[in-house]
């Protein structure tokens, strides 16, 4: 009905198809009519009349407070982890790759600039045998 506790509407008009089932013990026989209330007022929810019903959050307990700081430990020390191991192992795994091997890169060649790991570059540079390796900072 969209109505707040305790509110009183003065006309509500519940169309039949909206209405009471025919099974139920206590209203079958409104079946199929249309259902008129004057000054409807909602005074009870599931069995609880709502001067009864709680607006207070439920209280806190021990363990719930030790779950959402540990919690909150754990999560912001993950993201510190991962901040700290993007920066520290992206060079290595996205980084230059050797031309000839696939391995890391440690240089490039000063002649024609591609990159080589030392195995690859020690008797030269396996492009251009151009003998001047340019080591990446």
């Amino acid at each position: 009905i969209g109505m707040d506790n305790g509110e009183i509407k003065t006309n509500i008009i519940i169309p039949p198809e909206d209405g009471f089932s025919p099974i139920d013990p206590n209203y079958g026989a409104y079946s199929g009519k249309a259902i008129t209330f004057n000054n409807l007022q909602v005074y009870m929810i599931n069995g609880y009349y709502y001067t009864d019903l709680t607006t207070e959050p439920p209280p806190r307990s021990f363990v719930f407070w030790l779950l959402t700081i540990g919690g909150s430990i754990l999560g912001v020390a993950g993201a510190i982890l991962l901040i700290y191991g993007g920066y520290r192992f992206y060079p290595k795994l996205f980084g230059k790759r050797c031309l000839a091997c696939k391995k890391g890169a440690v240089g490039s060649c000063k002649n024609c600039g591609k990159p080589f790991c030392n195995s690859c570059y020690s008797a030269g540079c396996p492009a251009c045998k151009g003998r001047s390796l340019i080591r990446f900072n």
